[in-house]
């Protein structure tokens, strides 16, 4: 048997080969159009997390770099301590836990301005070691994580490695302690952060969070 395509004779053997690669090609495009778009097992933070933009709040064992313009004396870098304070010069102890860096640099300058006149202060966290969170139970990593960026609730899934084939992920439960140490229970609806539903967006997660996935 002979064929011929556009002045080209092809004879039984270059026919077997022509045929097979024709056939592989459409078993590909069969099988790429009956995937889905999505692989909910595993996620992607790059493509299906959207990006959370929020200043930072400072915490124990960051480091912070606060420097006063033109006074080497008073520019130090800190260590955030267990108790959220920093000590400086001059003005002793300072609440650093819990503010932003903005806020903590208006409280410097408040204090400063007794024994320099309209100081200029910065403060930059130069290292974030403070903001942690947990995940637990149908992920395929579960454990403690250190982050250096906000991070959602399908952003932590996706570092845990993704869930596993029992996870129930319409029943997500985030514990987080209230400043007056009680328990609060967050629940979250995987299908609703899908959707992007404004009334569940996609939670953010707040240092010291456990996400549970039952």
């Amino acid at each position: 048997m002979l064929l011929y395509l556009k002045n080209i004779r092809l004879g039984p053997i270059q026919l077997h080969r022509f045929l097979l690669c024709i056939l592989t090609s459409t078993a590909l495009c069969s099988a790429c159009q009956s995937t889905k778009l999505h692989d909910f097992t595993t996620l992607d933070t790059a493509t299906d997390v959207p990006m959370v933009r929020q200043e930072y709040t400072i915490g124990p064992e960051d480091v912070l770099e606060i420097n006063v313009w033109k006074n080497a004396d008073l520019s130090k870098t800190v260590v955030v301590r267990p108790d959220g304070m920093i000590t400086l010069p001059l003005i002793g102890d300072v609440q650093a836990g819990e503010r932003t860096p903005n806020k903590l640099r208006d409280v410097i300058r408040l204090k400063l301005d007794k024994f320099k006149e309209l100081p200029e202060v910065t403060v930059t966290v130069t290292q974030i070691n403070s903001y942690y969170i947990y995940v637990l139970g149908e992920v395929r990593n579960p454990g403690k994580y250190q982050v250096r960026n906000y991070t959602t609730v399908l952003q932590a899934v996706a570092m845990a490695g993704g869930f596993t084939e029992w996870a129930d992920k319409n029943d997500m439960v985030i514990l987080r302690k209230t400043q007056n140490e009680q328990e609060q229970k967050i629940k979250i609806r995987y299908k609703d952060v899908l959707r992007n539903k404004k009334s569940k967006p996609d939670e953010l997660l707040r240092r010291g969070d456990t996400l549970i996935i039952p």
